[in-house]
């Protein structure tokens, strides 16, 4: 019961911390972080290829991170595995209808506040997961 109390504060803890958390290494501030990256890139074509880029990159490393916590979140305790399961897709879900909220807003800057909240988003996610992962690393093995 003591592990599963422990698991329940680290899953717990990943999931309150979602939204306020967020990588200094790429982000100057917590809210439209990439548009200062992907803006210099030129043209709005240039900058919506900037995005779909540094989103897929994102993307791969949300995914690895995830996968390399689930393993030791289910060594830890099998349902540790099953609520992180449940987190990470309320917090896909949670991150898309928070992004649609500014693409609704974004009236003149072709989406690019969608974009950069997703980005903003998952990089912060990728981060919470990996210092999730850190320590359970450090219980687990």
């Amino acid at each position: 019961m003591k592990a599963f109390a422990v698991g329940f504060g680290i899953a717990l803890s990943v999931i309150l911390r979602s939204g306020y958390a967020h990588a200094a290494a790429e982000c100057d501030t917590p809210r439209q972080v990439c548009i200062t990256e992907c803006m210099r890139a030129g043209s709005s074509q240039d900058n919506i290829a900037c995005y779909n880029q540094q989103q897929a990159k994102a993307e791969r490393a949300l995914n690895t991170t995830y996968q390399r916590l689930m393993p030791l979140a289910n060594k830890f305790d099998p349902r540790l595995g099953k609520t992180l399961r449940e987190a990470e897709r309320a917090w896909v879900a949670f991150r898309q209808a928070n992004c649609a909220f500014y693409d609704g807003k974004d009236r003149a800057r072709y989406g690019f506040e969608r974009a950069d909240c997703m980005l903003r988003m998952t990089r912060e996610r990728e981060s919470e997961l990996k210092e999730a992962a850190d320590e359970l690393a450090g219980l687990v093995e």
